[in-house]
């Protein structure tokens, strides 16, 4: 059985009603044509019907060409493809031409023509409106493939740009990016598209890097809530995410559709930037503020495409530039060694010669000053004046790690709450202090002092990165450094940690001033302001403690100071007890010196001989070996220097112990001889000096000696 064909639609625009169902009337008599006639009194009610219905052939009398000339035209642009039959009153030439000049199909006289004539005129308009139909789906059909090409020619071009850019060597994540922005939103025709980073707290992404339209008004700077971030990404992944100003997601709906009203935004497409790490790094938006349009499958595919190139390489740049900072790292920490080595051995032959000057000038004072008031003035200034001294060196070797510490179980949160009480009161007032403590398990094994001192440096240095306020920031957490890590920086020790992170919003520093930072003597500071000791003191302070520092910051956006310090696993308390005070001697003991470094053997015999005591003297560990063999009955107390170029006091007093296993020895060094506490109570060293020294410290410590 055959489908029965669908019916020719015709149109009739007549003034005249008789007219027009006179003509409708020979349509019902023509057998072979299935026609619906609908007729009309005027053309807006034609052109309203074309609107609505699509017909095949449209009777007009030519009554309405008189009164409106663009009627055809009109009629054209509502339905191109339908056939145009215009009805007259005579047939002249002009009548003729006229109709050419107009482009209609057909024209009939009224009244003059026949069924036959009707039916071929039909028959004619229904095989042009056919033939219309067929061109005008061909053009169109030509016309999306060239738009088609065209396009695909501009993805072509823009992909190679991409895939050019990130092959390049030196091309950093700024410029691939605001390349990536700029390509996509020309040639997708937005007015913005942005790049939002989200801040090292996961509290926000910011608007970092953006492209935008001439005349289209910039949003960079613009602030988006994490959780809305957060929100897209793990409810659409790698997806898009599409947003109108009625969209709404939710708990976040009311964020969203203020975000979007604030910056004008009509449509609005989002891709998350993945870390790898199954958390989002970034944020990219495309941004059209002036029509809600629909995003083609073939634009979301070519923007997921050129976001895989993207992202790969970003991942590429930032392992580079891990690779790159942990090998900076990595130098600098053996810069640090060997300068701190250097900065050590200073310091230690400084102490010598500062014991030297204040123990002269103490025998000075002690000996001739008691009826001169102006030479006891002289003395006391000189002594003060190397103790100041003295401090100057002790910041030296705690750079070296060779300082002073006094090591017991302490609470970081407390010792950071101590610091800061201290300190706020030289704050100005236009900086706010932060605290975020999120470390939960906060004991570490530490000199709280020295701690103290170096939490008070990098603060003290951040307030006077901000003279135009700001926000510091005190935060803790822990980490562990487990043996995946340990092959990214070698000198990292596996085990768990604190970090304790001091953060600015001040002027920071580029990468010219942060790989100094921490070196002796290097300040920023006007002359006069600083030492440039401060920092060095907090590098070699947290390495004393067995610990690390590392520093981040960028011009105009902060800096921020993390220091990481072992968690402690045991409890260990201080040793705070009461230093005993001996009088001068009445004892004829002998005291034996070994020092190759006069100035101390000289003032070793005069305050020594000041005391009471009978003094010889070795300028070397040989000598005093030599010595001792010969007369170490009459020999009651040894004092050893730590560094002697020959024996080391330690190899020295082992080889005393060859000759009497009871002999009586004490270590003196310019360094810090806490740090060998443990090998030095392994030989069994009745005592240790600290250079320099006054002569109450040495009467105290020869007294206990050798009353043992």
């Amino acid at each position: 059985m055959m489908k029965e064909s669908s019916p020719v639609v015709a149109l009739i625009a007549e003034p005249h009603h008789r007219e027009a169902q006179a003509l409708a009337d020979c349509f019902d008599r023509l057998p072979e044509v299935k026609i619906d006639v609908i007729i009309y009194a005027d053309i807006p009610q034609l052109l309203q019907s074309l609107l609505q219905r699509k017909a095949n052939v449209v009777f007009i009398d030519a009554s309405f060409l008189d009164s409106d000339q663009e009627v055809i035209a009109h009629i054209r642009e509502v339905c191109r493809d339908c056939s145009i039959i215009v009805m007259t009153k005579e047939q002249n030439e002009a009548a003729s031409l006229d109709m050419m000049r107009l482009e209609v199909d057909e024209y009939l006289v009224k009244g003059s023509f026949t069924p036959a004539e009707l039916i071929m005129s039909m028959h004619r308009a229904i095989l042009v409106n056919t033939l219309k139909t067929g061109y005008n789906q061909a053009i169109d059909l030509k016309r999306a493939a060239e738009q088609e090409l065209v396009e695909q020619n501009s993805y072509n071009t823009v992909r190679t740009e991409i895939w050019n850019l990130a092959a390049e060597r030196n091309i950093t994540r700024e410029d691939l990016i605001l390349k990536f922005l700029s390509s996509v939103g020309t040639i997708l025709g937005l007015c913005r598209a942005s790049y939002f980073g989200i801040n090292d707290e996961k509290t926000f992404a910011i608007c970092d890097l953006q492209w935008q339209k001439p005349g289209v008004a910039s949003t960079k700077g613009e602030k988006i809530p994490f959780d809305i971030c957060d929100y897209f990404y793990k409810n659409s992944g790698m997806a898009i995410v599409k947003l109108s100003e009625q969209t709404i997601f939710g708990d976040y709906g009311p964020l969203v559709g203020s975000f979007l009203r604030k910056n004008n935004i009509k449509s609005f497409l989002g891709l998350p930037l993945d870390n790898g790490k199954e958390s989002i790094r970034g944020f990219f938006d495309f941004v059209d503020c002036f029509n809600e349009r629909q995003w083609k499958e073939k634009e979301i595919q070519f923007l997921q495409e050129m976001l895989q190139i993207l992202t790969s390489r970003i991942s590429q740049l930032n392992t580079d530039e891990e690779r790159t900072m942990l090998q900076e790292e990595l130098l600098v920490s053996r810069k640090m060694e060997a300068i701190g080595q250097l900065a050590g051995g200073v310091a230690h032959d400084f102490n010598n010669i500062l014991g030297a000057i204040s123990g002269y000038a103490e025998m000075i004072r002690h000996k001739f000053s008691k009826d001169n008031p102006k030479l006891e003035r002289y003395c006391s200034t000189i002594i003060s004046a190397t103790r100041k001294a003295a401090d100057l060196t002790a910041q030296l070797l705690t750079f070296a790690r060779k300082g002073q510490y006094r090591m017991a179980a302490c609470d970081i949160h407390d010792l950071i709450n101590q610091t800061i009480a201290l300190f706020k009161h030289s704050l100005n007032a236009n900086i706010t202090l932060n605290y975020d403590f999120k470390a939960k398990e906060t004991s570490i094994l530490g000199d709280k002092t020295q701690l103290q001192a170096a939490l008070l440096n990098i603060a003290m240095n951040a307030r006077d990165a901000m003279p135009e306020g700001g926000n510091l920031t005190f935060s803790t957490d822990t980490v562990t450094f487990d043996e995946s890590y340990k092959k990214t920086n070698e000198a990292v020790v596996c085990g768990d940690y604190i970090i304790v992170s001091i953060t600015d919003t001040g002027i920071g520093m580029d990468d010219s001033v942060k790989i100094k930072v921490f070196e002796p003597f290097f300040s920023t500071k006007d002359s006069g302001r600083g030492s440039g000791l401060n920092l060095a003191g907090v590098f070699g302070t947290i390495k004393a403690h067995k610990g690390y520092c590392a520093v981040s910051s960028e011009p105009g956006r902060g800096s921020t100071f993390k220091l990481y310090f072992p968690i402690a696993k045991t409890k260990r308390t201080e040793n705070n007890g009461d230093v005993k005070q001996y009088p001068e001697t009445t004892d004829k003991h002998k005291i034996l010196i070994v020092d190759d470094e006069e100035l101390m053997r000289s003032i070793f015999q005069e305050m020594l001989s000041t005391l009471g005591y009978g003094v010889e003297l070795c300028n070397s560990g040989k000598e005093a070996v030599e010595l001792y063999k010969k007369n170490f009955s009459v020999i009651d107390l040894v004092i050893l220097d730590m560094a002697m170029s020959e024996l080391t006091g330690i190899e020295c007093f082992r080889e005393l112990k060859k000759i009497n296993p009871s002999v009586k020895a004490i270590l003196s060094s310019g360094y810090d001889l806490n740090q060998r506490k443990d090998e030095i109570a392994a030989e069994k060293f009745t005592g240790v000096l600290q250079k320099p020294f006054e002569t109450q410290m040495l009467a105290n410590i020869v007294a206990e000696a050798l009353s043992r």
